[in-house]
């Protein structure tokens, strides 16, 4: 099963990452076809356990968010920037809006 699971969120990991598919549908495919396995939760090596929707899309969506900060430090290194702006928005915390 854990095999399985890797699996699931590898494709849908790669189907969002390529444009083939919204993660939306990539993690409900996912989930559907692990969910037809016999996967209800995913166990983790710190005794937290999730249902496997949760776990699948938290995967996808880390795995996304980790893929685009390092294609955004990748850029600023090439461009010569010493830092970059990742997001901005009115009332930030204190010690963001600095």
């Amino acid at each position: 099963m854990e095999q399985a699971y890797i699996h699931a969120v590898n494709t849908a990991y790669a189907q969002v990452a390529s444009g083939a598919s919204d993660y939306i549908s990539a993690v409900k495919r996912q989930v559907k076809t692990l969910a037809d396995s016999g996967l209800e939760v995913v166990d983790y090596e710190s005794k937290h356990r999730d249902k496997v929707d949760v776990a699948v899309r938290r995967a996808v969506i880390s795995g996304l968010k980790d893929t685009t900060n390092r294609i955004s430090e990748m850029n600023a290194r090439e461009m010569g920037c010493d830092g970059y702006e990742i997001s901005a928005h009115v009332v930030a915390r204190p010690s963001h809006a600095v």
